[in-house]
């Protein structure tokens, strides 16, 4: 839209010369604020320009700051996360007195049935934990039952997968073997793997 004003000059040259003279003055005064009108007029259409541009401009930030705010928000949910965060997704398990749950138990001390997990007989033992939050860690902490007094359980051979969603594809982080747990006094002891 442009900002226009219009200014219309007459000049009348009358018969005399005198009066012609002060027409002439009168019609070049109006003339030049002819010019400096249309000079304002100019100026202010390139600010009206610019003002749309700044408008939709920031319209435009608006909309990233909103957006940006969107991820953030998703951000901070996958990165503030504790303990109480982690869930159990699936496992398989020997009997539910011995459930995929107990591996949240953080105690060193086997108590029959009650404080962790043991997986089927004769089959590797697999379990899905979400953990609340994407994060990073450079070693895990765990305790290796041995079935209480029964001592005939322990994980030997320990994989370790990550993936951000539980139906994966899955990184592999960690292969290790476990100490022998069957062998070990109670209190068990923590195993830090890094």
């Amino acid at each position: 839209m442009k900002v226009g004003i219009i200014l219309s000059i007459v000049c009348v040259i009358s018969a005399t010369y005198a009066q012609a003279s002060t027409f002439e003055i009168e019609c070049k005064q109006m003339a030049e604020l002819r010019e400096e009108l249309d000079s304002v007029a100019q100026t202010a259409n390139n600010m009206k320009v610019q003002a749309d541009q700044i408008q939709m401009l920031l319209e435009n930030q608006g909309k990233k700051v909103d957006k940006l705010a969107q991820i953030l928000e998703k951000v901070l949910k996958y990165t503030v996360c504790g303990q109480g965060d982690v869930t159990v997704v699936s496992g398989n398990t020997y009997s539910s007195s011995f459930s995929v749950q107990n591996l949240l138990a953080h105690e060193n001390k086997d108590i029959f049935g009650k404080n962790y997990w043991l997986s089927p007989d004769g089959v590797d033992g697999s379990f899905i934990l979400n953990m609340g939050c994407a994060l990073s860690f450079d070693a895990i902490r765990l305790v290796n039952t041995h079935n209480t007094d029964h001592r005939d359980r322990s994980t030997r051979r320990f994989r370790l997968f990550t993936s951000m969603s539980p139906s994966g594809p899955w990184t592999q982080v960690l292969d290790t073997e476990l100490e022998d747990s069957t062998q070990q006094q109670d209190p068990l002891p923590l195993q830090i793997i890094a």
